[in-house]
């Protein structure tokens, strides 16, 4: 339950920026990962399914999928990180 937040608590900075993904948002070691780095002043966003669960209530943004089905749910956050991915190549090759 506690595996990365306590990896946070070593490697953590206020400002540095926290990406969870969760298919429901309520998977304990996302949703404490989330709380140590709102403690630790990082800004938490959660990548989120379902009703968004904990970590949509916590995260200080969130992109949330209202879809009620797993798989749909991790395919869809993968689309997100491969545009991120896709956003910082532009930004660094410019």
């Amino acid at each position: 339950e506690k595996i990365y937040s306590e990896q946070l608590k070593a490697k953590g900075k206020k400002g540095d920026l926290l990406v969870v993904l969760s298919g429901s948002g309520n998977s304990s070691n996302v949703v404490n990962a989330i709380v140590e780095g709102n403690k630790i002043g990082m800004k938490t966003f959660a990548i989120v399914g379902f009703d968004g669960g904990e970590c949509k209530k916590i995260a200080n943004n969130s992109i949330h999928f209202e879809i009620n089905d797993m798989q749909l749910s991790e395919d869809l956050q993968l689309i997100v990180l491969h545009m991120c991915m896709q956003r910082i190549y532009e930004i660094n090759n410019k």
